[in-house]
């Protein structure tokens, strides 16, 4: 299907919605206009050894090795403003700042915004303008500056267009020079899609990301959720690329309720995502093998405080330059068991996942696990460590560490000091950080 039939059709498919859509009617179930938000500062400092070279270098030794100490300052916030003026508009605003307070390199701040989008909603349509994440089309979602607009009827159909330019937001980091898109880049995308709370759902959209005047990523996406009955679930998605037609993802996937405690499920997926990278992108030659797996898992719920859940894959991979003499397909095997405790939405938690992955040449163990421990009424703290183990050799330098412990006290009001200590240790860094922040939460306010 080409791009302009699928567009074609997609649109005419809106007229139409919107020629049946609801008008702007009072509704009586909206919540109440809220505001929330939360700002961060951090100041972490960190020495580094840099080489460097005179400009009137002569040779190499003029080169050397010199103390190049930062202090950067951190700045973190978010607001989230729903349901104003009686539900129809809302905001949110997502960025961070930092500034060098020594100042030893020739860029001395940065700073990016990840969100920053409002949208307007008139019985049944709807529009956003500004920087969003949107997570239907492409694989991952996309992220652009740009407009969109919507239209949703009463009886479950919706229809959604977009277009802008693609992003790639930086959410933290440091100073100096970062990658950004410089000359013509284009997205836009639309989506058709029918629920049904409780028994049916689907959809199908259409994204398209240009570059450089040239279509570098073409979509047809489509998925599906049906509930026959009260304890099973059939869910179903896949990805096509637009260009060649050929298949970038899917799966299929059925879940069953055993009991009030248990359920069993068992599915499919394939994934060839270098589809749809360009072939003049450099990414194209970090492109992944092709794979089908077929998995199986269950979860276990002996308390309503605890989760335990159970997950075994074997996959099929097609690598890229196997020798056509190779005798059969290359298996791969993934296994994923997962603890999770909280007694309460506010008392302790933890959570425990261990992984072991297994590519037919190479195994690799991962360990994590995260405790959040209400110590007093004004003091919290959080725990995490994790480990990629080295099946072969746990010791070797393919293993690798992680740890953090964050301590935060309930100042009053909306203030809250903390501090936290993090330690990584592996085959590209080595490192002991730590960094202090206050905060400022806002509560949750209402209109008049």
């Amino acid at each position: 299907m080409s791009a302009a039939r699928c567009g074609c059709a997609l649109c005419l498919a809106a007229l139409a919605v919107s020629a049946v859509a609801r008008g702007d009617e009072p509704r009586s179930d909206v919540a109440p206009a809220s505001v929330t938000g939360r700002a961060d500062l951090l100041f972490r400092f960190t020495p580094q050894a840099r080489l460097t070279v005179d400009e009137g270098a002569a040779g190499a030794v003029d080169r050397y090795w010199r103390a190049l100490n930062t202090a950067p300052l951190y700045a973190r916030a978010y607001a989230d403003a729903r349901s104003l003026l009686g539900g129809r508009v809302e905001a949110h605003v997502s960025g961070w700042a930092a500034v060098d307070l020594f100042a030893s390199q020739d860029q001395v701040a940065a700073g990016d915004l990840a969100l920053a989008w409002a949208s307007m909603r008139l019985g049944a349509h709807e529009v956003w303008l500004g920087r969003r994440f949107v997570a239907w089309g492409l694989p991952g979602g996309a992220h652009l500056d740009g407009v969109g607009a919507a239209v949703r009827t009463s009886f479950g159909l919706s229809v959604e267009a977009l277009a802008g330019r693609p992003v790639t937001p930086r959410f933290d980091g440091g100073f100096g020079a970062t990658p950004s898109f410089e000359g013509a880049a284009a997205l836009w995308g639309v989506r058709v899609a029918y629920a049904r709370p409780g028994r049916f759902g689907a959809s199908v959209s259409w994204m398209e990301r240009w570059s450089r005047g040239i279509p570098g990523q073409r979509a047809l996406s489509a998925e599906a959720l049906w509930t026959p009955t009260a304890r099973l679930d059939l869910r179903g998605a896949a990805v096509l690329d637009g260009a060649s037609g050929g298949l970038v993802q899917a799966r299929a996937e059925a879940l069953y309720v055993v009991g009030s405690r248990n359920d069993v499920s068992l599915g499919w997926a394939h994934a060839d995502v270098a589809r749809l990278i360009p072939r003049w992108s450099i990414l194209s030659v970090f492109a992944g093998p092709v794979y089908d797996e077929l998995f199986v898992g269950g979860a276990w719920r002996p308390t309503r405080a605890v989760s335990i859940a159970l997950e075994g894959a074997l996959r099929w991979l097609d690598v890229p330059g196997r020798s056509s003499n190779d005798i059969g397909p290359a298996l791969a095997s993934r296994v994923d068991l997962r603890v999770r405790v909280a007694p309460s939405p506010d008392g302790a938690q933890g959570l425990f996942h261990a992984s072991r992955r297994d590519d037919g040449v190479r195994s690799l163990t991962v360990l994590r696990a995260v405790a959040s421990l209400p110590l007093h009424a004004r003091l919290d703290a959080m725990i995490e460590a994790a480990a990629a183990l080295d099946d072969d050799d746990p010791s070797a330098a393919r293993s690798a560490y992680y740890g953090r412990a964050t301590l935060e006290v309930k100042l009053g009001g909306p203030w809250r000091i903390g501090a936290t200590l993090d330690a990584t240790h592996g085959l590209a860094v080595s490192e002991l950080r730590g960094a202090l922040n206050a905060s400022w939460v806002a509560p949750t306010g209402r209109s008049p």
